[in-house]
Order: C-alpha cells, then structure tokens, then sequence
C-alpha cells in the first residue's frame, strides 16, 4: 500500500517498512539507564536544548551527539561536541525555530556510547505555547515504523497523540487509519468514506485533505478511476499548490497502470499547473515520454521547460534520460550534445564521467578533463578512484592523480559520513567510510605500482587489506596488485598475505599453493606441518569478513506453539536456516545439516534452529516422512525474521555469535556449506 521516499513532509507522508533504525522504542529503553537528562523538559524550536550524559558504556574522551532534525521537507544533521562537567558530559544545542522532529546518537569513532546497538533516539520538540510541535508524533510514528520491528500499537498510539492536539492533520489521520487497515481493523472502502464524508463538510486544512485523500485513493488500483475525478478537481481547485510538488510520483505510478491515463493527464490536466506544481508536473510527463522512448517529445518538452522556467534546472536523470533514449549507442554526435549539456550544468558529475569514459580511449586529453571536473564536484571518492584506475591504465597523468589521491584520503574522515548519513547507524557509516578508504589505498597502490615504486605500492596495498579487512566483502584486485608489488620489493611477508588470500577465493589454484608452500618452507626450514598451517591461515583470512551486525531481539514461534526469542540463546552460537518443505535445494542439503548438528551433540553452546514460513501442520506433515534433527521453528504472523534479514530465497543460513550479533549469512545451496559452517561456529564458539 505504501511506497518510499527520502522525505517527510508536513503534507503527506509516503511510508514502507524497510531494514533501518532496528528497534526504537527499546533503545529509548536502554538509554533511560545511561542519560540524566534524557530529553531538555519541555525543549521548544527555536531555543537552546540540554543533555547530561552521567556515565557511557565505555570510557571515551570525545563522545559526539549526531542530530537528525527535521524539517517540513528536509532533514538537516548537527554534530554537537560533548563538554565535560562535574555531573557528566553535556551536549547543547540551539533548535532552529521550523523544527518539528529531531533524533539523535551518541558516538565516537570506536562507535556507538549509549547502547551498542542503538537507534536514533527521538526528541519530544514543543510549540512556544507548551503543546507538541506539529509533526512531532506523526514522524516519531513513521520512524518506529519505518523500523521493520516497531510495535504497531505504539505506532497508534503516537498518532493519536498526534491527532489529539492537531485533530486536522489529515496526513496522521490517513497514516493511522491505514496502520488500522493493515491490522484488519478497518476496510479500505470504509476509509475511503470517511475522507470522502470530510471532503464534505470542508474542515480547515480542506487543501491538504484533498491531496491525503487522492494519494490515499490512488494506492489501490480499484479507486484509480475515483482519484482520477478527485485529482481534476485539486488541479481547478487548486493549480499552485505546494502539495503537486510532493505527489507526483504517486500520480505517475497510479495512472501508469492504466493504460492511455498518462497521456489524458498530459492533455486534459497538465497545461492548468501553475508555478512550482507545473514545474513538478514536467517530470509526470518527461518520465512518461521517457518511458514511450518517444525522443521527440521528450526534447519538446525539455525545449518547453526551459521556455517557461528559464532560471530552472531539470534534474541530471531527465538529461541522462534523453540522451539514452536520442542515442541507443554513443558516438560523436552524442558527444557534442552532453558537451552542449555541460553548459547548462558544468558541474554534473555523471555528465562529466560519461564524456570521460568516452574519450578515454578516443582523445586521452579529453577524457582527462573531464575526469578532472567530475574529481572536482563530486562528494563520493568514486571518481577520483576511476580515473585513477584509467590513469593507470595509460601509464600517463600518474603524478596528478597521486596528488588526488592522496588529497581525498586526507578529506575522508568519519564526520563527513555523520553529516552525509545523520539518519543511519553507526556500522553502516564506519562501513561506507572504510570501504571508500580499502578503495582509496588500493589505487593509490596501483599508481605506485605502475610508476615502479614498488615498496611504496606495497605500503598502500596493505593499507588498502587492513581497511578491507574490517568490512564483508572482498576486493581481488587488492591482493593481485599485492602480489605483484611484494614480489618486484622482495616483501615476502606481503607476498604471503597476497597469496593467502588470492587463495581463499581460488583454493584449486596450484600456483598459489607451490608459491605458499615454498615461502614456508623458507620460514620453517621444512615443509612439515604445510598442510596443517595452511588450513588454520585460510581459516583466519575467511574469518576476517564478518558482519557484525547488531540485532534487536526477535521472535518465532516454538514447535510446541510457544514464542522463541534471540534473548533465549543469549551466550551461545545460534545458527538459523530459513527453508520450506518444497524448496528442493533446502531438502537436498538437510542430511548435511543433520550431520552437521551431530558434530555439535556435546556442545552446550550451540543451538541449530530451522525456520520455515509454512503452517506447523505441513512441516510436521514432511518430518514425519524426512528426518530434520534441527530444533524447529515458524514464523509468526508479523513476519518479524523475515523482515528483519530481510530473507528474499530459501536456503539461507544465519550464525549469530554469543551476543547477538549477526556474522555470517549464507544464501543458496552450496556444496561446502558445512565446511563453511564448521570454520564459522568453531571460531565464534571460541569467543566469549
């Protein structure tokens, strides 16, 4: 019923439930125990707010407050210093005046100081008259659902609180009644006449209704036709309104769906927007000529745009749009006319690369032009990294882009992604950071590996496997360009490590063997105990990707219809497979799992759960036939597992360590599971 956007608005609001903060209301929780103050009484926008922090989690000398504030169409971050004082470590903060929501964190860059795994933690915000900012309830329902584990009854209950003191936000009203249809407590036709009853008896805030309602109708394919009627009347009504800015993705979709309904809008509606909303509406039919592949229209209408809104800029997709559909393939026609484009937009960053990577191998002093001003404008690393890697390529431009480099690794530092990401938690912030940096050394090594400087290679190399290390995942280029550079500096340590984990992802590769073994034959004057050596390295080096991951607890339900929670397993190692009785690669694998939990049998700290989303009764009905010695479980009806790792196939596998952090994930069949299993649990049974 809902769809995504990266905006909150005072208008509407447009909502699904995805993998974010984990669970909100039991950081509040937790935090209770930590802060004196957990929130300023009573702060209001517009005047300075203040936290006392008693005590952490752990000692730190620069804890920081990260706020996400939000605004009536944006959301704005603050990173607030902590000032220590005799009662504790204070953060201030002066709200601006149009806030009507803000959560915050408490970090420093070892991570999280208030509850490792820890959400945004929400601030009740008040009006200068004592009552609750407008909003404020209404986004703290939408984060706590947005939070894939938010009670729904919570949820309600803020939206009340919401309506109680602004009983015509029609935006809470339509949010709360949908909650309402999801939990089966109302229909949508009854919703439908209550908005239509209220579209009646025109109450204040009537504009903002109008749009509640047509977006509410045009979620259901069935009321298209209706929200059709009501949008004609909202375009006589009103053909200036704010609103047509926010809702024209829901336009689009709705009457996409049916068909020759985009171009009735185009004809019948689309001329009658004024201002901002006809501005908004462009991109309804740009998209829908984009669509058509109707290259034509879609430069008459760019030709209109401009015409009308001269001072305006289309987004860079309608531009990249156009030239996708104008040229199938690019040529030099194609060129000149993203050069005409760079005009207009001179610091468009895909326009540059896509110039960039035309000429790379046409007019290398083009191409590096253009490199140059996408390096200059860009906020991501990304392309300073590409020309790099083309830099190297050539063999040319090597001392300038070492410059670059070297610049942009000095500019990457965990604020910039507090202030980029405010919203998101600090793993995947310290995630994004480190593996722009693992990518940032290994061009920079490949630079100097070109240039011959060989020892300097090496040096950026492993600083490129030391942050990659921290991260899941695994850069191959990294370890060839390793192996490489430490053979030409006569490194044979780095060698090594190149070679091992080369291996890890070629482990038939006979090369890579008689290379390992002879450097250990160097090292221990024999090749006695290669094999046992090579074994545990290789386990060390698949050990190293972990995710570490933190979980909110989760239920299931039991085989004996009682309710299992990760808090059950606390201290032990929990291995969970997701699966059904008629997934053929799930029931091929079970006599390896079954094997697997009989290695297990003496082991008390170890808990094998197999977890299908089917109804007891077919599962019982299957192991009365099959024999599946996991201990078994079912989802319940609110899906919470399978939201919160988001399962999309079956097999997967989960291991969660001893305190509840997810670190490994397997998805599919795969012949060596169990050995992979096997060096995962074993290693994590060793920690405590």
């Amino acid at each position: 019923m809902f769809t995504k956007t990266t905006k909150l608005t005072g208008g509407y609001v447009i909502i699904k439930r995805t993998m974010g903060c984990l669970s909100l209301i039991a950081v509040v929780v937790s935090a209770q125990t930590a802060i004196v103050d957990e929130n300023p009484a009573n702060p209001v926008a517009g005047k300075q707010a203040s936290w006392t922090v008693a005590s952490f989690d752990r000692d730190t000398d620069n804890p920081l407050m990260i706020i996400s504030a939000y605004l009536s169409d944006t959301t704005l971050p603050f990173l607030i210093e902590g000032q220590s004082t005799a009662e504790g470590w204070r953060f201030r903060w002066e709200i601006p005046e149009d806030v009507s929501y803000a959560g915050y964190r408490i970090e420093d860059d070892r991570g999280p100081l208030l509850d490792k795994k820890s959400g945004s933690i929400p601030v009740q915000l008040y009006n200068p008259e004592g009552k609750p900012a407008y909003n404020n309830n209404l986004y703290q329902a939408v984060m706590l659902y947005d939070s894939q584990y938010g009670d729904l009854e919570v949820v309600k209950e803020l939206l009340e609180k919401e309506l109680n003191h602004y009983p015509n936000n029609w935006t809470a009203l339509h949010f709360l009644r949908s909650i309402e249809v999801e939990t089966g407590e109302r229909t949508v036709e009854e919703i439908i006449a209550k908005f239509d009853s209220l579209l009646a008896e025109e109450p204040d805030s009537l504009e903002m209704l109008h749009f509640v309602t047509l977006q509410y109708k045009f979620s259901f394919k069935d009321w298209i036709p209706d929200g059709e009627k009501l949008l004609e009347k909202c375009v006589e009504r009103y053909p200036k309104s704010k609103y047509w800015v926010k809702i024209q993705g829901i336009i689009y979709n709705a009457l996409s769906q049916v068909p020759g309904r985009l171009g009735y809008f185009e004809r019948s509606l689309f001329g009658k927007f004024e201002g901002d909303a006809k501005e908004a509406a462009y991109m309804t039919v740009l998209s829908h000529a984009a669509e058509n592949r109707d290259a034509k229209h879609m430069e008459e209408l760019v030709d209109s745009f401009f015409d009308e809104f001269p001072s305006e800029k289309l987004p860079i997709q309608v531009i990249i749009a156009l030239l996708q559909t104008k040229y199938p393939q690019p040529n030099s026609q194609w060129a000149e006319e993203v050069d005409e484009w760079l005009d207009r937009y001179p610091d468009a960053v895909d326009l540059n690369m896509m110039l960039a990577y035309y000429y790379k191998d046409r007019d290398w002093k083009k191409a590096v032009k253009y490199f140059r001003n996408a390096a200059k404008n860009s906020d991501s690393p990304q392309p300073v990294v590409e020309f790099a890697e083309a830099t190297a390529a050539k063999g040319k431009n090597l001392a300038e882009v070492r410059k670059y480099l070297k610049e942009t690794i000095d500019d990457i530092n965990m604020n910039r992604y507090r202030k980029m990401l405010p919203e998101t938690d600090f793993q995947y912030r310290h995630k994004v950071y480190t593996a722009n940096k693992a990518l940032l050394y290994n061009s920079l090594g490949n630079i100097y590996l070109t240039s011959g400087d060989y020892k300097d290679a090496v040096e950026n190399l492993l600083k490129a496997d030391s942050f990659q290390t921290l991260i899941p995942g695994y850069e191959k280029s990294v370890y060839t360009r390793l192996l490489e550079a430490s053979q030409k500096a006569g490194d044979l340590s780095a060698r090594k490590k190149a070679l091992l984990n080369l291996l890890s992802s070629e482990p038939e590769n006979t090369e890579f063997m008689i290379a390992l073994s002879d450097i250990y034959t160097v090292e221990h004057g024999s090749k006695e105990g290669f094999r046992d050596w090579l074994k545990e390295e290789s386990q060390q080096i698949h050990l190293r990707f972990r995710l570490n991951q933190p979980l909110p607890d989760f239920s299931l339900m039991g085989a004996d219809g009682d309710t299992l929670s990760l808090s059950d397993f606390q201290g032990k190692v929990l291995v969970i497979n997701f699966w059904g009785t008629t997934c053929g690669p799930c029931i091929q694998e079970i006599p390896q799992l079954n094997e697997l939990m009989q290695s297990y049998e003496d082991e008390n700290d170890m808990i094998f759960l197999a977890v299908a989303n089917e109804k007891p009764e077919k599962v019982n009905a299957f192991l009365e036939e099959n024999e599946f010695t996991y201990r078994h479980a079912y989802e319940l009806p609110t899906m919470e597992a399978t939201r919160l790792f988001q399962i999309e196939a079956i097999p997967t596998h989960l291991v969660i360590d001893r305190k509840g952090y997810l670190q490994f994930e397997h998805v599919g069949f795969s012949p060596d599971l169990t050995e992979i299993l096997t060096m995962e649990i074993d290693a994590l049974l060793q920690t405590q």
